[in-house]
């Protein structure tokens, strides 16, 4: 960011490259103002698509800031970000939204707003003074429900890339006779595709998974070998869940969000070594439209009192 990025109202000033960045080698501005003036950024989007904009804070003299997203007319959403005690409450919006605060590295907070964009294609971050000075090292609109990674703009619209990551001969990672699966994230409103969200794979006949139906928000839990499987679901609600489907013969299991949801005795027989772990991966073909924020995996059938705990 510069000087001259940021709009400036009622006497706020900024001092460019104050201190350094959350990203190396960048410096942050400060943001200097007394209570009642203002400083802004615009944004361009497009009226009922969703986005989520963020900026890096760092407190100077100030722990609160307030940011008001407007569209210039009757349309606003107040949040408050404590970056002392890392809180965000929407104090006031009239389009709802969603808020988050996260660590962003060398004492910065990522600062985070979802909404869906109101009629209208371009917006305001208006940071209306409560008390004095912060430290801002960028900000980002994105297209979609999270915010990904920082990509540079300057001013100009980018695509981001798909990020992959892939390690051979994980066989020795994977509980062959037990295990348990581990996925934190958001179960979206009517998934457009049958999707398995977390599996660990032998072939198509052998291979355990979670998965959300089509259409719909249910998970389900699959258990599949020698020709033998287990399919059964469970009814949740959209948005962020913690699921663990912990299995062994005659004892599996599906925990979501602290609670047993999916119980069988089934015995399970697996012919085929259990070589493959995918995410958001139907059986090699990936579709990523879900948000995932963490996953583990573990060798053993984890006891019930852990799955309740790590769920909760």
């Amino acid at each position: 960011m510069t000087d001259a990025a940021w709009q400036k109202f009622g006497g706020a000033t900024v001092t460019p490259n104050a201190t350094p960045s959350s990203i190396q080698g960048d410096l942050a501005d400060q943001l200097n103002a007394a209570v009642g003036a203002e400083i802004a950024q615009a944004f361009a989007g497009t009226a009922g698509l969703v986005y989520t904009v963020y900026f890096h804070f760092k407190v100077s003299t100030t722990s609160t800031v307030r940011v008001r997203f407007s569209d210039g007319g009757p349309l606003n959403a107040t949040v408050d970000y404590d970056l002392s005690a890392n809180t965000a409450t929407i104090v006031s919006s009239n389009y709802g939204g969603a808020v988050k605060i996260s660590n962003a590295g060398n004492g910065f907070k990522q600062c985070e707003f979802t909404f869906t964009m109101p009629a209208g294609t371009l917006f305001n971050a208006i940071f209306p003074f409560i008390s004095n000075n912060v430290f801002c090292a960028l900000g980002q609109a994105e297209l979609g429900a999270y915010a990904t990674s920082y990509i540079p703009t300057l001013g100009a619209a980018v695509t981001r890339g798909a990020a992959t990551a892939e390690k051979t001969g994980i066989s020795s990672l994977i509980g062959q006779t037990e295990g348990t699966l581990f996925l934190e994230l958001d179960i979206i409103a009517g998934s457009p595709v049958y999707q398995t969200l977390m599996q660990v794979y032998g072939d198509d006949d052998n291979r355990i998974a979670i998965g959300q139906d089509l259409n719909n928000t249910n998970v389900f839990m699959f258990i599949n070998g020698s020709g033998s499987s287990s399919y059964q679901v469970a009814t949740v609600a959209a948005g962020p869940h913690k699921i663990a489907l912990a299995y062994k013969n005659g004892d599996s299991v599906l925990y979501i969000d602290g609670t047993a949801a999916i119980t069988t005795t089934r015995a399970i027989s697996l012919a085929t070594s259990l070589t493959t772990l995918f995410l958001n991966n139907l059986n090699g073909n990936e579709i990523g439209i879900f948000k995932d924020s963490q996953a583990l995996l573990f060798k053993t059938r984890l006891s019930n009192a852990d799955l309740a705990a790590l769920t909760a």
